[in-house]
């Protein structure tokens, strides 16, 4: 019999534990609440009706109870007699947040402690035919990490949030951060299953691409079985198949006796490529595996989408202009992107529906690479199916940030059993470009703000253990151990000239944004993180705020920024750039404007400098809370004004003008000039339009001159005439910036001479 698979999301129960349980009968006592799976806590108490999602997130201080107590979610299964009597039957949690007790018709089956990888357990000897029962036990993650702590102790001076976080692997983000409040519950918050198979399944498919060019293409594609305990083993059969871009290709693995992995090199003619968003078509081809007994009965099947694409990272000496700069099949691709961040503080909450509009609005700016940050967790397998689909690239850090985290034997023995599970979920997407091994932990060791004179708990995780088994489960794919990150040779972590770079003068530090104008000897290589707060919109801030406290400076909104200072900060930007609002929605807009504002400046300053720089990631392309947040996009799905200055500023192609730093808002545009940058595999000839115009619409000076630009190159600069670049009345007028070919206008800019308060 093939091997069937019993879904077992839907509708399950849930209660509060009894403190005084002792048996299981001792769970009857009280009502049992109906829940959703895949869900969490939180949203399935809302489901209950125990309170509001407007309650929980307009108030999340009031809600920390949830996290210290423990849960209980409990399904009745009904079996058929072929499933009960197949030589195995597993039970597969895809992802459990975080600690748990796992039972099985009142025995228990397992015990779970890390919220990033699959569990499965073997039921064989538990089910029967009828009614089964599964329950799972949700202990107090924050209780179980506590509890550690105390043992240990605390291992920096500054924790940048929670210290107990370090010692339980839980997404690090539900401790509270400048992102977020704090809201570390508990959940089934990824599908769970039932297997029930005979003799063996497939349990692992690994697709390289081993070698490729525009003649042929050699896909290397491994597949390990596991055969069942109680069945003496025999010979199997796997054949597989490849379909795309017309092609239909088959090839047969013989697995002997003794045999559980085997290996077939299948070649593709005049393959088409994977391209990145901007850069080409992102075709995949499929692949089907179907396992078969000796008989040649069907006992598995596994299908895969894949896409054919070398992807390399130069850097240092290894780069051409001794930068860091990423190419996907051996063409330099320009980096435009953001970090991705979890959608809410709910995991398990959201649809393939809910992704798909995310992706497909950062697609839509442009968007060729996200950074899914260390502080989050590995996402969900759609997200990954959706940058294949859409051709957004794809830079995973590995999850620790802004810690140290314990070295002790039996932590590394839990990392390594995460990161084997996450790199062999991860490996075969074409999106994925990069593997990081923890954010920022490197740069606030070595500058001593985890303390001084601290020893490095962790190093040995990130410089040792994630780049061996890297080695050995995915090693066509480059690895750096954290970012900000520079050659070994470097003195400073943190060198714009050298690796990645962070760059959080700018809204930390309180400099003014023309410090994102940099100059040319300290251009970064890649810009990895920068960004600035705004306010989310009207629509989102009304899921946190009642309607008779929606007016300016509302302690009701304020209170949900979630960074030391951070309402100063919006001021502060805010106030170079305009005058005092007087109502929330001036104030909403002019926080998001001087926001957009800043990521446009540094943004075309270094795409006009793209012959140094390799490329940008802002921070952040989503929130995951009702919030002040650094996002494009707000935690409603609404579009910020970042978002649109970014479906200009990330355009194909892009016109601009590089201004001196003492120049930028004070009165004159003067500085190198304009720059046309064609990101496009097209040439680009036309003209250039620069116009000085009244806000009425009326022409005041004007020059245009020809440019021909080759396919993904930039123009030199054109210093523009004193009479546009210092005209008589700056507070009167505006530069206009066209580029037109044949077909129209193709791009466009405005720059104001002063800020619009002076306007």
């Amino acid at each position: 019999m093939k091997k069937r698979t019993l879904d077992l999301g839907g509708s399950w129960e849930c209660k509060e534990y009894p403190e005084a349980a002792r048996r299981m009968r001792d769970l009857e006592e009280g009502q049992w609440m109906s829940v959703s799976v895949p869900s969490s806590i939180y949203t399935g108490l809302i489901e209950a009706g125990c309170f509001t999602r407007f309650d929980l997130e307009a108030n999340p201080e009031d809600f920390s109870w949830i996290a210290q107590r423990e849960w209980v979610y409990r399904k009745r299964i009904d079996l058929a007699n072929d499933v009960c009597d197949c030589d195995e039957v597993d039970l597969v949690f895809e992802g459990l947040d975080t600690v748990t007790h796992i039972w099985f018709n009142e025995k228990l089956i397992g015990k779970t402690e890390n919220m990033f990888m699959p569990h499965r357990f073997s039921i064989s000897d538990r089910v029967r035919p009828g009614q089964n029962t599964l329950m799972v036990k949700f202990l107090s993650a924050t209780a179980y990490a506590e509890r550690l702590l105390q043992r240990y102790g605390p291992m920096s001076d500054h924790h940048y949030g929670d210290p107990r976080r370090s010692y339980i692997r839980k997404a690090q983000y539900q401790f509270g951060s400048v992102l977020a409040p704090a809201l570390p519950g508990c959940g089934i918050y990824r599908p769970v299953r039932l297997e029930a198979w005979n003799t063996a399944r497939i349990e692992d498919v690994h697709i390289r691409t081993i070698d490729c060019n525009e003649h042929y293409a050699d896909v290397r594609v491994a597949v390990a079985v596991r055969r069942a305990a109680t069945r003496q083993a025999g010979p199997l059969t796997g054949r597989i198949t490849l379909s795309g871009a017309g092609l239909k290709l088959q090839q047969t693995l013989h697995f002997e006796v003794e045999e559980n992995r085997n290996t077939a090199v299948i070649r593709i003619e005049r393959p088409v490529f994977w391209q990145p968003v901007g850069y080409g078509v992102p075709h995949c081809y499929h692949l089907e595996i179907s396992l078969c007994d000796r008989d040649g009965s069907p006992l598995d099947t596994h299908t895969a989408d894949f896409g054919v694409r070398t992807i390399r990272l130069g850097r240092g000496k290894d780069a051409p202009d001794g930068g860091f700069r990423f190419e996907v099949n051996d063409r330099s691709v320009y980096i435009k992107g953001a970090s991705w961040i979890p959608l809410s503080m709910f995991p398990g909450s959201h649809t393939p529906a809910d992704y798909e509009r995310r992706l497909t609005q950062l697609k839509e700016a442009h968007v060729n690479m996200l950074r899914v940050w260390g502080g989050g967790y590995y996402e969900d397998d759609i997200f990954y199916r959706l940058c294949d689909k859409l051709g957004i690239l794809v830079w995973q850090d590995f999850a620790f940030a802004s810690a140290y985290y314990p070295d002790r034997r039996w932590f590394l023995s839990n990392i390594q059993a995460e990161t084997q599970a996450v790199v062999r979920r991860l490996r075969n997407y074409a999106c994925l470009a990069l593997w990081c091994g923890n954010s920022r932990i490197d740069h606030l060791h070595e500058t001593g703000r985890l303390g001084q004179g601290r020893k490095f708990y962790g190093r040995a995780i990130y410089h040792e253990l994630l780049p061996k088994l890297l080695g050995e489960l995915d090693p066509d794919r480059d690895y750096i151990p954290t970012t900000p990150d520079s050659d070994a040779e470097a003195k400073e972590p943190n060198a714009p000239t050298d690796g990645t770079y962070h760059d959080w003068r700018v809204w930390n530090d309180f400099a003014p944004t023309s410090d994102y104008l940099f100059d040319t000897p300290e251009l970064p290589r890649f810009l990895a993180e920068f960004g600035l707060q705004s306010l989310p919109g009207r629509e989102c801030l009304e899921r946190i705020c009642p309607p008779h406290r929606f007016y300016c400076s509302s302690e009701a909104i304020e209170k949900h920024n979630y960074q030391d200072g951070g309402h100063a900060r919006l001021a502060r930007y805010s106030a170079d750039l305009f005058r005092p609002p007087h109502t929330l929605d001036a104030q909403i807009e002019q926080t998001q404007l001087a926001q957009a504002r800043a990521i446009k400046l540094c943004a075309e300053h270094l795409r006009a400098n793209n012959h140094i720089n390799g490329g940008l990631l802002f921070w952040t392309a989503n929130d995951c809370a009702a919030a002040a947040g650094f996002s494009a996009i707000d935690y409603a799905g609404c579009p910020k004004a970042l978002y649109y200055y970014a479906r200009r500023f990330f355009a194909p192609v892009l016109v601009t003008l590089e201004t001196d730093k003492n120049a930028y808002l004070a009165g004159h545009l003067q500085g190198n000039g304009v720059v046309v940058v064609n990101d496009t595999a097209l040439p680009l000839t036309g003209k250039v339009r620069c116009r000085c115009m009244d806000f009425y619409g009326r022409c005041l000076d004007r020059i245009d001159y020809p440019i021909a630009i080759g396919p993904f190159s930039r123009s030199l600069p054109r210093v523009l005439p004193r009479a546009l670049a210092l005209p008589a009345a700056p507070n009167r007028c505006v530069l206009q910036l066209e580029v037109e070919t044949a077909s129209g206008v193709i791009a466009e800019n405005r720059f104001f001479y002063l800020p619009d308060k002076f306007i």
